[in-house]
């Protein structure tokens, strides 16, 4: 349980830094008192039961792998605030 606050805080600081001047940006995250983030872990969860089931799990597990993949060469890609200002 501690992992998963310490994602949802480090999002919440992510989105402050990147919008320091936009306060009402919070309430576009949080739908009627159920975040983005709570929506999506469910429907994930149910596609991969769903996968499990009609394609079994090594097909899941691979998958899995995959998208992890993907998600850290995408977040490699990501610069920080002060990054791109030394590189300029």
């Amino acid at each position: 349980m501690n992992k998963v606050f310490g994602c949802d805080v480090s999002g919440n600081s992510t989105l402050r830094r990147i919008h320091p001047h936009k306060p009402n940006l919070f309430p576009i995250v949080q739908i009627d008192g159920v975040s983005v983030n709570h929506l999506v872990s469910i429907l994930i969860a149910l596609f991969g039961g769903w996968i499990w089931y009609k394609l079994g799990i090594e097909t899941l597990f691979v998958l899995s792998a995959l998208l992890g993949l993907c998600n850290s060469a995408y977040a490699a890609t990501i610069k920080s605030p002060a990054k791109a200002n030394a590189i300029q």
